[in-house]
């Protein structure tokens, strides 16, 4: 497997001389003036095995990657920075003489919705997004080569309601949808409306393949999307999860299939300070064969474990 540690303007890239591997870091808020930006450790690691390069340097707040077939690496980029951007990027890396620091870089496709939050690959299509209001799930494909700019073949907007939305979709998880070649469920989230209480507003999400419906706040989606070749459509939206305050990372565990939920807590209630959080962050797993299943609730904003105490508050 191959990765990229990243902060707002480099990418650094590890390379395990021993398996020609390269190990997949993303560290954002990473000073680029720091000479090395963490350590290698952990059990049974000897950090001598491992080789860290600056990769690139002039990046424009890299947020999400993928590898090409190549071995290039296609990145995220906005332009003007990640909030309030116009404008974003889709940028490729290529490492020609394995050396661990990119020889070339070129640009397969434009967003003009602003900063992009997150992008994954399922087969020869891309998906990409940026966070909130006016950013659609983008689909792109792409090329004959891996040099060959990506095509747009379809799109998933969210049409937020008046006023403010504190914890919008910002996030994306693809795996292959088991038993359908060529079909990937895309997951993808939608926070609470406020910091501490239960969303009873919903929105519509509206796409050029085919698939719509109504979304609950709170929650985790996930919606096929089916490559035809000259086209994509999409189908089966489903609600995954509720009681989500905003679950902003998540991941298909690549040997049990498993997924992996990450969930921001409670930010701190008046008069405490925001900054000292009401409720723990969490990590939370759906199980694979329980995945489409009945919705799982992880308890916001009824349920959680105190910041500091780790007390339990609520039942459900």
């Amino acid at each position: 497997m191959r990765d990229i540690s990243l902060n707002d303007t480099t990418i650094h890239r590890i390379g395990k001389r021993v398996a020609f591997a390269a190990l997949l870091v993303l560290a954002s808020g990473i000073s680029a003036q720091a000479t090395v930006p963490f350590t290698i450790q952990g059990p049974g690691v000897n950090p001598d095995d491992f080789r860290l390069t600056t990769f690139a340097t002039g990046a424009n707040f890299p947020v999400g990657m993928v590898e090409l077939d190549d071995g290039s690496i296609l990145v995220a980029e906005s332009d003007g920075g990640f909030f309030g951007s116009s404008s974003g990027r889709l940028v490729r890396y290529v490492d020609s003489n394995q050396d661990g620091v990119s020889d070339s870089q070129s640009t397969l496709a434009n967003t003009s919705f602003g900063g992009l939050s997150a992008l994954r690959r399922g087969g020869d299509l891309v998906f990409t997004t940026g966070q909130g209001r006016g950013k659609p799930i983008t689909i792109f494909r792409l090329g004959a080569t891996p040099s060959d700019p990506l095509t747009e073949v379809g799109s998933l907007t969210l049409n937020y309601p008046g006023g403010g939305w504190l914890h919008p979709h910002s996030a994306l998880s693809v795996r292959d949808t088991p038993g359908e070649p060529g079909s990937y469920d895309l997951v993808f989230q939608l926070g609470s409306r406020n910091n501490a209480g239960l969303t009873t507003d919903t929105l519509q999400l509206t796409s050029s393949i085919g698939v719509s419906g109504t979304l609950n706040g709170d929650a985790l989606y996930m919606v096929k999307i089916t490559d035809n070749g000259s086209s994509v459509s999409g189908s089966d939206l489903t609600q995954l999860a509720t009681g989500l305050r905003n679950a902003a990372g998540h991941a298909f565990h690549p040997v049990t299939g498993d997924l992996w939920v990450q969930d921001n807590g409670i930010d701190g209630i008046s008069p405490q300070p925001a900054i000292e959080p009401t409720s723990a962050d969490e990590l939370n797993v759906i199980p694979v064969g329980e995945i489409g299943g009945a919705i799982e609730d992880f308890g916001f904003p009824s349920t959680y474990f105190e910041y500091r105490t780790g007390n339990q508050i609520g039942s459900t």
